[in-house]
């Protein structure tokens, strides 16, 4: 699922009430029919995973370090990691192309590669379910494309859920199964993505002209915008409540 909208339409928000960072003003936020607010945090963070835009570490932790932070949920209390944790990390940098990093320092590391870390971190997890916010915005073009790929094998080799906030329309468009379009706080429309890229939304939500095209060999819809909106202006609002 990836949640799409203008700048403030409240998408990272709405991905933190999901993983109970913030709590609804009206509403509740249900995994496998369980509301969320009842869970005890080692439960649900062995369920559920998050990887933020940034994250700003206090001290001088080595990558492998914050990878391992990882396992804690599944650590008894004041235990170690063994055989099982140190494997289910080395995987996770693996997967993630961070191996190489593990002994330099997160603060030492670039934008994309920290958010690399930050994922193999949640891969750590074993979550069922894995929230990302903006997982590809510091990342060049191979590596964008490396990790949808990673996240099409959890998914279907896996069994993951995954529900991303994306700015990147056109990636999200060829790789989500189903997309939800956040206006002023609000979802404007969800469905496939051949169902809600359409000229009228992206005018109505985004304040653009574009024209919307449907690659053969059942990709998913490429957006070209043309020109802002005459008459309209910004369409952002206030965040979700």
């Amino acid at each position: 699922m990836a949640i799409v909208g203008a700048n403030g339409a409240g998408k990272s928000t709405l991905l933190r009430c999901l993983v109970r960072l913030l709590r609804p003003a009206a509403g509740r936020v249900l995994l496998d029919g369980l509301d969320l607010a009842g869970l005890p945090s080692r439960a649900l963070a062995r369920r559920m995973a998050y990887v933020p835009q940034e994250t700003h570490l206090a001290f001088p932790y080595t990558a492998l370090q914050v990878v391992l932070m990882g396992r804690l949920p599944h650590l008894p209390r004041f235990g170690f990691e063994g055989p099982e944790d140190l494997h289910t990390v080395r995987t996770a940098m693996e997967l993630t192309e961070t191996l190489d990093l593990a002994g330099r320092a997160v603060g030492e590391l670039s934008t994309g590669e920290r958010q690399r870390v930050l994922l193999a971190r949640a891969l750590a997890q074993g979550p069922e379910v894995l929230c990302l916010d903006e997982p590809t915005a510091h990342l060049d073009l191979r590596r964008r494309v490396a990790i949808y790929e990673l996240l099409d094998r959890l998914r279907w080799e896996g069994g993951m859920t995954v529900v991303e906030v994306s700015h990147d329309l056109n990636l999200a468009a060829q790789r989500a199964d189903r997309m939800a379009v956040l206006h002023r706080g609000r979802v404007a429309t969800s469905g496939r993505p051949a169902e809600v890229v359409t000229a009228a939304m992206l005018r109505e939500v985004f304040g653009v002209e574009a024209l919307v095209t449907r690659p053969e060999g059942g990709a998913g819809p490429v957006v070209v915008p043309l020109q802002v909106t005459p008459g309209l202006e910004e369409t952002s609002g206030p965040a979700c409540r």
